[in-house]
């Protein structure tokens, strides 16, 4: 059985999400930039939060709500961030369904919309967001920005 609960109820698996994250954009020397942002997103109250996906009990994907994502862009917020599936259970709608959580989410702390940045061009259109421009990150390339106006 497939399950999306927020972090904070399984804080067993921060250390996982941590190293989940940071293989996936981190860098040599910046694992604890990652342990703290994966530490201080255990809220329930607002954002920060993280959440998991849960495939039997089975931690296999995660994602989380952030006050900011893109530091060139602090105007916007909040993000969705860090949307992750492991390989092996990629192409299946697991990223679709933990999107969709983190925008009800969303919705239930009052946020009229959401943004997220990615070097992706197609993925997320398909799942309704809107494409707003170009941002630039840390290492100084240009990523697209994407909107979702909220219900």
């Amino acid at each position: 059985m497939l399950k999306i609960v927020s972090l904070e109820e399984r804080r067993d698996l921060v250390n996982e999400v941590t190293d989940w994250l940071w293989k996936e954009w981190g860098a040599k020397n910046n694992y604890i930039f990652f342990k703290n942002l994966v530490e201080y997103s255990l809220n329930v109250e607002d954002i920060p939060q993280m959440f998991v996906c849960l495939l039997d009990d089975k931690p296999i994907g995660t994602v989380g709500l952030w006050r900011n994502d893109l530091k060139s862009r602090q105007d916007l917020y909040p993000w969705l961030g860090g949307l992750f599936v492991c390989e092996q259970y990629r192409n299946k709608g697991i990223g679709t369904r933990l999107q969709k959580f983190a925008i009800e989410q969303s919705t239930k702390l009052g946020y009229k919309s959401l943004y997220l940045f990615t070097e992706l061009s197609g993925y997320y259109e398909k799942n309704g967001w809107d494409y707003v421009g170009n941002g630039m990150n840390y290492a100084g390339e240009i990523v697209r920005i994407y909107k979702l106006l909220l219900k």
